[in-house]
């Protein structure tokens, strides 16, 4: 898919999504959004933004929407600007104005921003169009009543500063124009430096760059051909730095034509010809039929007539291609000019009747005045002699006319030899007299263009001059630097010896700690080895008597089981026993129960579990003095690592009780939530 069909494509897609919005929602809550589709649109598909400008106009006045129908004419009005209709453009900004003026004390507080903004801008695009009809009085005055709407609104506010800065660059750059094309170039160059500092200085740098070009041709126009270069300079690194491509090429095409200027034509080729590779890189056919032209004028000037041909038909065939009749126009006046200079009349008298064709037909007065200079020099060259006066008079009637005095002289000189060819030396001598009175002038311009030149050579040598001291200086620092380093060297190789030197005695007297530190080491290894085989031995024996108190206690467990089981067999024999055999089985039922009490004893415990833990319970109680002996017991059960059921087991309690009893114990040692009671009594020493 082409680049035309895609950005149409593109533009269907944003007018489809906008008249969703215009149907959808209310437009009075979409102005802002509806403008910046609109602006996208008129970039990618000027149809499709004019039917989005009818549209949203239609849709604002059936809402008598005041604020949308002044946004949609400004839109409308753009649309016609860009279809060059400018009559009908210019109608609508007017209407627009007079509609802003007759409503504006009704306008929404909420909308007040976008109508004044539209107001200014109004009268910016009228003066827009004033200046592409060449009307630059009427220009300027719109470009200063712009200014003066914008500063009663936004100068000094909070909001819409950064547009409104941005209008006020744009209005002076175009005024900067107007003042270039009505001849007053100083306050033309005054308005292009303002803008371009205030663009740079805001990051604007491709509108910096642009005007630092157009400040480089007014300053080559008013014979300032070092402040031109310096400009154009600025405007290439810009460019440069900020990979604007085409605008690269376009200023160093500029800087090639101020060296044209300056008559330093190899400097002038070498400039052209990399704006000329650019242009052709960038594929941009109208740039390089230009520069192609400016290259052919150079190389004709270096009298290398063949390249200069060359680049001449090149740009020939380039605004062939494009249409562009009126280039045509001047590059056949270029090849006619050439080929007469070379004595190749007949060549040339070809490209001035094709030229002259187009001039006629085009209304170019300046390419038929140069085309018909080329046809008298031809004429007079092979004794056309009747023919040679004829256009020589015609060419003195608008010598009256041009204001260019090259061209005036041009015409005196051939007018000069045409008379002087038939015998009248009155008229020859006459017109010899302008043609010397214009030469001397070019003379002294030229003599001007030269000394700037010398001028911008000075500067050159003495920038070269300036940057091969600091090279020399940096060349000193660099070997001053190198000196320093080699006395850096010798006193690091000097110190890294002694150094050397200190790092082995070091490592001797390390060597002979080492071995000691190896022997003390290894009597520390022996030693830790007995006291963790000591403690290892220690807590098998404390874990041995601790088994054996666990084990004493389920044997007592077990004991009083069956003891229990004994005496409940023998209640169950005597209930069923006559009365003379009960008292012996009284006797033997007592004699279990003491059995059983005296082993349900806590004393022989308490002696054997003091052995294996002193202190413990002296310690726990002192610490916590409100336990009893019941949570000392158990305490002991835990410390022995009893499980929860063989705790129940041995104090005769069900799982639930032990439980609860530990819970209580907790609280009593005061423990938090999360810590565990038995791993508190294991550590507990």
């Amino acid at each position: 898919m082409g680049t035309i069909q895609k950005n149409h494509l593109i533009a269907l897609l944003v007018l489809f999504s906008v008249f969703s919005s215009i149907s959808g929602q209310n437009i009075k809550e979409n102005i802002d959004s509806l403008n910046v589709k609109f602006g996208v649109l008129l970039k990618k598909d000027v149809e499709a933004a004019g039917l989005l400008a009818d549209s949203l106009l239609r849709a604002s006045e059936r809402e008598a929407f005041i604020e949308g129908v002044i946004s949609s004419s400004l839109m409308k009005a753009k649309y016609q600007r860009k279809l060059g209709n400018y009559d009908s453009a210019a109608s609508i900004l007017t209407s627009n104005l007079s509609f802003i003026q007759e409503k504006l004390d009704l306008i929404s507080e909420d909308y007040q921003i976008m109508v004044w903004r539209t107001y200014g801008v109004s009268y910016y695009d009228l003066a827009v169009i004033s200046y592409y009809k060449g009307n630059y009085n009427e220009a300027l005055a719109n470009t200063l009543l712009s200014d003066s709407i914008q500063d009663q609104f936004f100068k000094g506010k909070d909001f819409g500063q950064e547009r409104y800065l941005n209008s006020k660059r744009t209005a002076k750059m175009l005024r900067g124009n107007i003042y270039s094309v009505r001849g007053e170039i100083d306050r033309a160059i005054e308005m292009f430096e303002e803008g371009a500092a205030e663009s740079e200085a805001v990051g604007k740098f491709y509108n910096a760059a642009v005007t630092y070009l157009n400040l480089g041709t007014l300053y080559k126009d008013k014979g300032r051909l070092i402040d031109a270069i310096n400009v154009l300079k600025r405007a290439q690194r810009l460019a440069e730095e900020h990979e604007y491509a085409s605008l690269t090429a376009s200023v160093i095409g500029a800087i090639g034509q101020v060296f044209y200027s300056m008559q330093d034509y190899e400097e002038a080729l070498n400039f052209s010809m990399k704006a000329y590779r650019l242009h052709e890189s960038l594929e941009d056919k109208f740039s390089t039929a230009y520069t192609a032209a400016d290259v052919g004028d150079y190389y004709k000037e270096l009298n290398l007539m063949d390249s200069a041909i060359w680049y001449y038909e090149k740009s020939l065939n380039l605004h062939e291609e494009m249409g562009n009749m009126d280039d045509v126009a001047y590059v056949l006046e270029r090849l006619a000019g050439l080929k007469s200079e070379v004595g190749a009349c007949s060549e040339a008298l070809e490209f001035e009747n094709k030229g002259l064709a187009i001039v006629q037909e085009y209304d170019l007065p300046k390419e038929r005045l140069l085309l018909s200079v080329v046809r008298a020099e031809c004429a007079l060259k092979i004794g056309r002699l009747d023919e040679a006066i004829e256009v020589t008079d015609w060419l003195l009637k608008m010598s009256e006319e041009t204001q260019n005095i090259r061209h005036q002289k041009d015409i005196y000189h051939i007018a000069h030899r045409v008379y002087q060819s038939i015998g009248n030396d009155k008229k020859a001598y006459a017109y010899l007299a302008k043609f010397l009175q214009l030469r001397d002038s070019i003379y002294t311009e030229e003599k001007a263009m030269e000394v700037a030149r010398a001028e911008y050579q000075y500067e050159l040598d003495k920038e070269r001059s300036r940057s091969e001291e600091e090279k020399r200086r940096q060349q000193l620092v660099y070997e001053q630097k190198l000196a320093r380093e080699r006395w850096i060297k010798f006193g690091i190789t000097g110190f890294s010896i002694f150094i050397l030197f200190i790092a082995i005695s070091i490592y001797r007297a390390y060597q002979i700690k080492r071995n000691s530190n190896v022997q003390l080491t290894e009597k520390n290894k022996r030693l830790k080895e007995l006291r963790e085989r000591e403690q290892e031995l220690s807590e098998e024996a404390l874990s041995a008597r601790e088994r054996e108190l666990a084990t004493m206690a389920m044997a007592t467990l077990e004991k009083n089981n069956l003891l229990n089981d004994l005496e409940q067999k023998v209640s169950f024999i005597e209930n069923r026993m006559t009365d003379d055999l009960k008292p012996s089985l009284k006797e033997m039922r007592k004699a279990i129960s003491d059995s059983y009490s005296l082993d349900k004893s806590w004393d022989s415990f308490i002696h054997r579990f003091e052995d294996v833990h002193p202190q413990f319970f002296d310690k726990l109680k002192s610490d916590n003095t409100s336990l009893t002996v019941e949570d000392l017991k158990l305490s002991a059960y835990l410390k022995i690592g009893m499980s929860n059921k063989e705790i129940a087991n041995v104090t005769h309690l069900t799982l639930g009780s032990v439980k609860s009893k530990i819970n209580r114990l907790k609280k009593k040692l005061e423990l938090n939530a999360d810590d565990s009671v038995r791993d508190f009594i294991l550590k507990y020493a």
